[in-house]
């Protein structure tokens, strides 16, 4: 049994027991959440594909992390110009077990 799912512009193929790592806050730790929009299903073989999403079957999980990814830099820099700007992003995760895929 699996699943894919859409979250935040993100794709991800799920399976319960899995651990995924979104790149937003979505909720606060061990807070039990339903994620997004599932485009794909299968179960038993059987393959359901959503047009565009399927709305009998729900991602259930659990945030199990909430945090920052290490620091990224951004250097930007044209020559003969004095020209230098060097800036840094860290970007919000949470890291999210999946419980249970139900279909309805």
């Amino acid at each position: 049994m699996f699943a894919v799912v859409r979250i935040k512009g993100f794709q991800y193929l799920v399976k319960p027991g899995d651990e995924i790592i979104i790149p937003a806050r979505i909720g606060k730790e061990g807070e039990e959440i339903k994620l997004g929009e599932v485009l794909l299903y299968q179960d038993d073989g059987e393959l359901h594909v959503g047009r565009p999403v399927l709305d009998d079957v729900e991602v259930k999980g659990k945030i199990v992390q909430t945090g920052r990814m290490d620091k990224i830099l951004v250097f930007k820099y044209k020559r003969k110009k004095n020209y230098r700007r060097l800036t840094g992003h860290r970007q919000d995760f949470s890291r999210v077990r999946i419980s249970e895929i139900v279909a309805h």
